[in-house]
């Protein structure tokens, strides 16, 4: 029997903003990359399902979020913060970064597989910020 070999199609990959088919650029980037063809709309995906398409304002407010927040997880001992678990500084970085992601989930009232800053609006990205900062200003008194 000759089984018919089938070409696998993949999905195409269509702009959630705009819903215009996303193109992939020539360039090598270090994530999985996405062009719309709308000016300044683009697409980084990391490994999994953490990242959607956005524009330049909410890419800078992603990149402002990521910079407060990630401060929780990779500094814990400067920080202090610990989560309410004493041996926080001393756990895996990843164990860490999911602590603060169920944490961040917790304070935006977030379904935790919807909390990545890779999701989230700008006015999302805002809120965390506010949240972190307000988190850090609770430690310091």
């Amino acid at each position: 029997m000759n089984a018919k070999k089938t070409k696998k199609v993949r999905p195409r990959r269509v702009c959630p903003i705009h819903h215009r088919r996303l193109v992939k650029p020539k360039e090598k980037h270090e994530f999985e990359h996405w062009d719309c063809p709308v000016d300044g709309c683009k697409m980084s995906c990391g490994p999994g399902k953490t990242s959607r398409a956005t524009d330049r304002p909410t890419r800078k407010m992603r990149n402002l979020a990521h910079r407060k927040f990630d401060v929780l997880w990779k500094f814990p001992l400067e920080t202090k913060i610990h989560f309410g678990h004493a041996g926080y500084g001393l756990m895996r970085e990843y164990q860490r970064r999911v602590l603060a992601y169920r944490w961040a989930s917790r304070v935006m009232m977030l379904p935790f597989e919807n909390t990545h800053i890779g999701m989230f609006s700008a006015d999302q990205c805002l809120e965390l910020v506010s949240h972190v900062e307000n988190l850090l200003d609770g430690v310091e008194k």
